[in-house]
């Protein structure tokens, strides 16, 4: 059973906030959206395909890759959790597991080794590149095989 708390009043705070013209708000998962966006407009990168080039085929792939890792390395802790949470914590590690057994063909075995050789950091890290690869639909052709 869960702990949530949904109220009218939660539900009709939520809206007001979310559609006052005064106070915009926004997710940490929408301003990265709206800023690749800006960079497709602005003619940096075209929109990146969602399977994944053989490595160092497509230049424009790895602009969309560099673009999502720099964001991904700018970002501070609060707003690195704010993702994880906005996407669902649960959602974000069955993305990662999708992620080991059908990108990087990891047994279920290496798997946990992974999670304990690798530092809370380096976890974070990972779990983010993949979500904001997801949440544009760039490279995530293995979240389907």
């Amino acid at each position: 059973m869960s702990n949530l708390n949904i109220t009218h009043t939660s539900i009709m705070d939520l809206y007001n906030k979310v559609t006052d013209n005064e106070e915009v708000y926004m997710d940490e998962i929408s301003i990265f959206k709206l800023k690749y966006k800006d960079m497709i407009d602005s003619g940096v990168f075209k929109k990146a395909p969602i399977i994944t080039p053989d490595f160092g085929d497509d230049e424009n792939y790895d602009k969309v890759s560099d673009f999502i890792n720099s964001y991904n390395e700018d970002l501070s802790v609060d707003k690195q959790n704010n993702i994880i949470e906005i996407y669902g914590f649960d959602n974000s590690i069955k993305l990662m597991r999708l992620w080991h057994k059908n990108a990087l063909e990891m047994s279920e075995e290496e798997i946990v080794d992974y999670f304990d050789s690798t530092t809370i950091k380096g976890i974070r890290r990972d779990i983010l590149k993949i979500i904001l690869h997801d949440v544009i639909g760039v490279g995530i052709e293995w979240k389907y095989n």
